[in-house]
């Protein structure tokens, strides 16, 4: 299975944040569905799959050519600037027209993967191990976009890190 997102026609990227967002649960719904049969194929986590993160070209703060998406409006711009971004936010783009997200299999194979592909990945594996979680995704004021799993109990765990800590996403240590 593959999917592309291709539609960043939003003009607010907290409402492309949430449309990620919902994009996120489809993904994890299917992947759990993928490593359900045979979990033990899977690893439990991002650390234990030695995966690492790769930026997305065109994300606003990702080196990279310019995204094809359309231009973030005239006032994120400002925003931007306002918070210290300087004026090379004044032509930027409102993130990728398209990201691709591979399927569990893919990613386990492959050992990398985008912040959102990483956050999938993680939450479902925590779902398919009978945890509660879900897929969250903010920005912050420069424009960039993070993912997180967000547990039921409230932690919230940036894939990213856990891929590169000392420590595994699981609880066990390596």
């Amino acid at each position: 299975m593959e999917i592309t997102y291709s539609s960043t026609r939003l003009p607010a990227l907290e409402d492309r944040c949430q449309m990620l967002e919902d994009l996120a649960e489809a993904m994890v719904k299917a992947q759990v569905l993928e490593m359900a049969p045979d979990k033990e194929s899977f690893p439990c986590c991002v650390k234990c799959g030695e995966m690492s993160f790769r930026a997305v070209p065109g994300m606003p703060g990702s080196s990279g050519p310019p995204s094809d998406g359309p231009p973030i409006s005239e006032a994120q711009a400002q925003a931007l600037i306002d918070a210290g971004g300087g004026e090379a936010f004044r032509d930027a783009r409102g993130g990728p027209g398209r990201l691709r997200i591979q399927n569990a299999r893919e990613i386990s194979r492959s050992k990398i993967g985008h912040a959102l592909e990483l956050a999938i990945f993680q939450c479902a594996a925590e779902r398919v191990r009978n945890k509660g979680c879900h897929v969250i995704l903010d920005h912050d004021r420069s424009g960039n976009v993070h993912a997180y799993v967000k547990y039921d109990n409230g932690d919230l765990k940036n894939p990213q890190d856990e891929a590169m800590s000392e420590n595994c996403g699981c609880g066990g240590s390596h």
